[in-house]
């Protein structure tokens, strides 16, 4: 059986949203970096190397952040090409290229259900992301829109508190984490800490 291609943890921030479908607003794409797949192929292949993206919504009539991690690809198989598709309400077309930034702001509709965790514990899971139905309107954001990518400024990222968390770490914690991170940033890779405070110097 071929590897998924799709990596993706649900994660939210603000009020728990309720099951159903509710009106939203992409308001973060943000770029992960390079991770190893966390699925494993039955022929004994190593895991692919892929790069993460995780994308946030707003449901401003909850007052909650929702967010998906997938993998960053629009191949037709991708998890991620449906969801960029609704957005734009329309098909892609063939080998066509796209600014994820110009996604950001654009209303849907995300469907959420709620499921249960090993441990018990109940949370709400993106199941599903559609075009908002004609004659449907959208309030707007409240979140000031986040369109980042591993090179860019990482206080920027830092201050983007109110973003979900994925697999249990912050968006920094998981470019922080990634395989190409002592790459893209050396000099902070690289920085010497005070072990008394901390702190790089």
């Amino acid at each position: 059986m071929p590897l998924p291609i799709l990596n993706a943890s649900d994660a939210e921030a603000g009020p728990s949203l309720p099951a159903g479908n509710h009106v939203a607003r992409l308001v973060a794409a943000v770029g992960l970096g390079l991770h190893k797949s966390t699925f494993e192929d039955s022929d004994g292949a190593e895991p692919r190397v892929n790069q993460r993206l995780l994308l946030a919504w707003e449901v401003p009539a909850e007052g909650a952040i929702i967010g998906h991690v997938y993998t960053l690809s629009l191949h037709r198989r991708s998890a991620l090409r449906p969801v960029v598709e609704a957005l734009l309400g329309r098909p892609l077309a063939d080998k066509e290229s796209l600014d994820l930034g110009t996604l950001l702001g654009l209303p849907c509709l995300v469907d959420v259900k709620r499921v249960i965790s090993a441990t018990g514990r109940e949370f709400p899971k993106l199941a599903a992301v559609t075009s908002l139905p004609k004659g449907m309107t959208a309030p707007p954001a409240t979140r000031a829109l986040l369109n980042w990518f591993p090179g860019d400024r990482l206080e920027d990222l830092e201050a983007a508190s109110w973003l979900p968390r994925a697999f249990g770490q912050a968006a920094v914690e998981m470019v922080k984490a990634s395989l190409d991170y002592d790459k893209v940033y050396p000099r902070a890779a690289s920085s010497p800490t005070d072990l008394a405070t901390g702190e790089a110097y």
